[in-house]
């Protein structure tokens, strides 16, 4: 599945909701500045709530427990918790 083959009406998520917030789905880019890497990446954000974040990694294959997300070039960042994985997606909370 695509990030924008996800069932949304507009932006907000149509299917069984667990979550304790309700999500937004996004197709936008986030950079992840990954421990003993002084490079930041750029990935998909395809949803968001206010615990945490879905991202697409393409191709990314050894991801670590915890690792910062900026959405505006690191002028702000959020510390990271991976919670899932599932081939080239992750869960992360917001810690």
């Amino acid at each position: 599945m695509s990030p924008k083959s996800a069932n949304a009406n507009g932006n907000e998520w149509k299917g069984t909701e667990r979550r304790r917030a309700k999500r937004k789905l996004l197709n936008e880019t986030v950079l992840v500045s990954l421990p003993g890497q002084t490079a930041y990446k750029p990935y998909l954000l395809r949803d968001l709530t206010v615990f945490g974040a879905g991202l697409w990694l393409d191709g990314l294959t050894v991801v670590p427990a915890a690792f910062k997300l900026s959405f505006d070039g690191f002028r702000n960042s959020f510390e990271c918790c991976l919670i899932w994985r599932q081939a080239d997606r992750i869960g992360v909370s917001f810690t």
